[in-house]
């Protein structure tokens, strides 16, 4: 038998798992290992294995266990039990589907689509983990006055007080959530060159919220972000704030289309 030699290798394609002839030099490669695990393994706890491998770190549905190796439901599930027991695969479950099984290598980590990423904990998303970064960034972020993402980044890593692994579109993600509920709002150096944007406390006296009057343009304007005191958009040259001001009628944001300021 092919699978008995170490020549057949089990790859997951869009349409489902398929089987495939390893190149012989590959073979010889992964014969050593592959003859210890022959060992102990049968072959159909083999093939089972091989199947869970193709998966890789997207993991593989039960379901699509046992239509890959044809195996009675039985079978399969003291086969699955011997290989977790022995540590060859294991249990992953999914942020997405609880309710589900997913096999994966025991060697291998499971991608954030099933995992969650650091958000969540046992398959919950962990809000209170998400609060104290958020407290964390801002607390710096009124230190420094303003502060980048890479910044607040570097800081993070510095102080190492979460044990969780944050990657910089982590960060920012957080960063972003604070933009949402108003507790910092984007400075840019260079109103045109997003890679000069800095992050700055909302004061509450600048604090647009749900009680701020919707009539001030500055609540729907489509370019608030990028109006800063000593930039080229400025509360000092916005000819609708000028018109609220003097209690005339504002032109609505969203039909600006032109100008030397259109985005």
């Amino acid at each position: 038998l092919l699978s008995e030699t170490d020549r057949l290798e089990i790859v997951r394609s869009a349409d489902g798992m398929r089987y495939k002839l390893k190149d012989i030099e590959t073979s010889r490669a992964g014969s050593g290992e592959a003859s210890q695990e022959q060992s102990i393994l049968t072959n159909e706890q083999m093939i089972v294995l091989q199947v869970v491998r193709a998966s890789g770190t997207s993991g593989v549905w039960l379901r699509d266990i046992k239509n890959a190796t044809s195996l009675q439901q039985q079978t399969l599930n003291k086969t699955l039990k011997l290989l977790e027991t022995r540590k060859f695969v294991k249990i992953v479950k999914s942020v997405q589907q609880k309710t589900k099984k997913l096999y994966m290598a025991f060697e291998l980590e499971p991608t954030r689509d099933i995992s969650g990423g650091p958000w969540y904990t046992d398959q919950e998303f962990d809000t209170e983990f998400v609060t104290e970064i958020q407290k964390v960034i801002m607390q710096f972020i009124k230190q420094k006055k303003i502060a980048s993402a890479i910044e607040v980044d570097a800081m993070l890593k510095s102080i190492k007080a979460f044990k969780v692994h944050l990657e910089f579109e982590d960060v920012q993600l957080v960063i972003n959530s604070l933009i949402f509920d108003n507790k910092i709002e984007r400075y840019y150096q260079n109103p045109f060159d997003d890679a000069s944007i800095k992050y700055k406390a909302v004061t509450e006296e600048l604090s647009i919220g749900a009680s701020f009057p919707k009539t001030v343009p500055c609540a729907t304007c489509p370019v608030r972000s990028r109006c800063s005191s000593n930039g080229l958009i400025s509360p000092d040259t916005c000819i609708y704030f000028d018109r609220w001001l003097e209690n005339k009628e504002a032109a609505p944001f969203h039909h600006i289309s032109s100008g030397p300021l259109s985005f």
